[in-house]
């Protein structure tokens, strides 16, 4: 008994191969953007206010640098995360 022979041609194939490849490197690209995200979100906390470093916006600024720096360092593009941990720990203060 012979094999039927595929009626869809190969470069229907093809493109729906490439589709599919395209759809999960959208996937993998949102989760290498979102992880460092929730990662920066996650590491803020409000600097305790007998910590001696100041008052609570010097400390929430120095965090801010800090969080711009570790960005900056690592080729991350994480400025908005740190923008909105610093409007988080100002607001704890």
């Amino acid at each position: 008994m012979a094999m039927p022979e595929s009626k869809v041609s190969p470069v229907a194939r093809l493109v729906v191969f490439l589709f599919c490849l395209s759809l999960l490197g959208t996937f993998v690209a949102g989760l290498c953007w979102y992880i460092p995200q929730v990662t920066v979100l996650n590491e803020v906390r409000a600097p305790d206010k007998e910590s001696g470093t100041g008052s609570c916006p010097d400390a929430c600024r120095y965090e801010y640098n800090l969080c711009k720096t570790d960005c900056l360092d690592f080729g991350r593009t994480c400025g908005s995360a740190c923008a909105a941990a610093y409007v988080l720990c100002t607001g704890v203060c």
